[in-house]
């Protein structure tokens, strides 16, 4: 960002104020993209607002034991295209773990 606004600490009680703050504040003619980064309730409710959202996954091939995941992703609204620019569409590998870049679009 050219010229940053004096206050660049925002605080917010939930997702929907922190995207009022972004639409209200100097930074509304500023921010091009917001990212969403976690958990995985903040995925959920973040997926299900209108508009035109991009949802960015990076797919391991190999299964892990955690006890947290990613939402699913409703394919009836969510759509992969076959190529999305400046992302990798082929299987990666990097210390003999596969995974995969997808970027899911919806425009509602």
């Amino acid at each position: 960002l050219r010229n940053l606004p004096k206050k660049l600490i925002f605080l917010a009680k939930n997702l929907d104020d922190a995207l009022k703050v972004i639409e209200q504040s100097e930074l509304a003619y500023k921010v091009d993209m917001v990212w969403i980064v976690g958990g995985s309730s903040v995925y959920k409710e973040t997926m299900k607002k209108p508009g035109h959202l991009r949802i960015f996954v990076t797919r391991i091939m190999q299964e892990f034991e955690s006890d947290t995941f990613f939402p699913d992703i409703d394919l009836e609204k969510y759509k992969l295209p076959p190529v999305y620019p400046g992302v990798l569409s082929d299987v990666q590998e990097k210390k003999d773990i596969k995974y995969k870049f997808e970027v899911y679009e919806k425009n509602d």
